[in-house]
């Protein structure tokens, strides 16, 4: 699917090592197209059909800071909010109906979701920079609802890197990243068919 977004910021620095910033970014609605086709156990076609669904991007609000407390480190930190209780039900219209079926309803009963991050900078010379940083992001997604479309959950993160300025122009940088969610345990998954799943994961990346 295709659609358009606008964002504002605006970025102030009240005194020198100190620099405050603020965006919101409108969010859109975007439909998604595709063809459905059923099939018997046997593997053969029994009705073909094309679907579209609605599905809403929320609006986002984002305040950050970046404060060099002392010479060669810098403290940074980001909050990000976004308003997904725009999206309470997934509806998808077929345009030939399949067994008696025009439209799909999937309840999904977003609530809001928050995600904060703080992260230092170590400025080991006039060309490298090492960085660290820590990240909570909080699922707007209810247990009942909970989907293999979008598995997620509550997600912490750590991750450090590194940064080489090769010329004035030019940067080169690395970082290694850890993600994990919490332990999921839904049982009482409202979706046709129910989607109760057990477990929990993590993802290292480079």
């Amino acid at each position: 699917g295709f659609s358009w977004a606008w964002d504002a910021s605006v970025l102030f620095t009240p005194v020198d090592n100190f620099r405050l910033g603020f965006s919101f970014a409108s969010g859109a609605e975007t439909t998604l197209e595709g063809d459905v086709t059923l099939t018997s156990p046997d593997k053969k076609t029994v009705s073909k059909s094309t679907q579209t669904t609605q599905v809403p991007l929320p609006y986002t609000l984002r305040a950050g800071f970046n404060w060099a407390m002392v010479p060669d480190f810098e403290l940074g930190m980001d909050i990000f909010y976004w308003h997904y209780q725009v999206f309470q039900e997934q509806r998808s219209i077929l345009s030939t109906p399949i067994m008696g079926m025009s439209e799909f309803r999937d309840p999904k009963n977003y609530g809001n979701s928050w995600d904060w991050c703080i992260g230092v900078l170590y400025k080991a010379s006039d060309t490298i920079d090492i960085m660290t940083g820590f990240q909570m992001d909080f699922t707007p997604i209810p247990s009942t609802t909970y989907s293999l479309d979008n598995p997620t959950t509550d997600q912490m993160g750590v991750s450090i890197g590194a940064r080489w300025a090769v010329t004035p122009t030019l940067r080169l940088g690395m970082s290694l990243y850890r993600n994990w969610f919490n332990m999921i345990d839904v049982q009482d998954s409202q979706g046709l068919p129910p989607s109760n799943v057990k477990g929990h994961g993590a993802v290292t990346s480079m």
